[in-house]
């Protein structure tokens, strides 16, 4: 049986030919809305690998939005702090998670931002988690007096 690497080591091997896009990180082209690089072969740096790296071959349709063949994992962001609801100092991060989120192929649904209060922060990481595929959290989590962020998590899950 035929999987996506073997299909690549004939291409390689034989030097054929192939479009330009499975070099920038495509593994499945679909239409134009519904392509995307494949998450998988994303860089550090933002770039993409070449199709034929891809390590998990069943993954080769990830980078498809439609969702006959791949659900895109949706996102929320849970920035904490009181720095931050006070005004004490400007959110810098989100804008930055924000953007590195959607160039990944990944949908952001929620953008929530809570002081550093547990049960604040219980209720909304509880609300988060069962609403969206993925919560990140930003802030809080520190080697600072009033880090809350663990024991609310904690008391969402319930541990």
């Amino acid at each position: 049986e035929r999987d996506y690497g073997s299909v690549w080591d004939f291409i390689l091997k034989l030097k054929i030919p192939y479009f330009h896009y499975y070099n920038l990180g495509y593994t499945s082209l679909g239409t134009r809305a519904k392509s995307r690089p494949n998450p998988e072969l994303r860089n550090n740096d933002g770039s993409y690998s070449p199709a034929w790296k891809l390590r998990n071959w069943s993954s080769e349709r990830s980078d498809r939005c439609d969702e006959k063949t791949q659900r895109v994992l949706k996102i929320a962001l849970l920035i904490i702090g009181d720095e931050l609801t006070t005004g004490k100092i400007q959110d810098k991060n989100t804008p930055y998670a924000i953007t590195a989120i959607r160039e990944a192929g990944y949908k952001l649904g929620e953008v929530v931002i809570v002081p550093d209060d547990i049960k604040a922060l219980a209720e909304h990481i509880k609300r988060l988690s069962c609403k969206f595929d993925i919560v990140v959290t930003s802030g809080g989590v520190g080697p600072t007096h009033d880090d809350k962020t663990y024991e609310a998590v904690a008391s969402a899950l319930s541990c």
